[in-house]
């Protein structure tokens, strides 16, 4: 199955609004959809400083470790 675009999360939303959930099942639902939007909206990645090395470079923070689970 396909994973629906952002866009398509809304009108679902949208129509779950007119229909059967209540009011703060809706509320809570288009909440989650706008995270969703907000968390993966493309933008600048902040600059680690070199000096802090306990601190993840954003190179490493989009990825996750290997786990050894042999």
């Amino acid at each position: 199955m396909e994973t629906p675009s952002i866009e398509q999360l809304r009108v679902l939303v949208d129509r779950a609004e007119r229909s059967r959930l209540t009011g703060a099942e809706a509320r809570m639902l288009r909440a989650g959809v706008e995270a969703l939007a907000a968390a993966v909206r493309p933008g600048p990645v902040p600059e680690v400083p070199a000096d802090q090395p306990a601190a993840l470079k954003p190179a490493q923070a989009r990825t996750r470790p290997q786990e050894a689970s042999k």
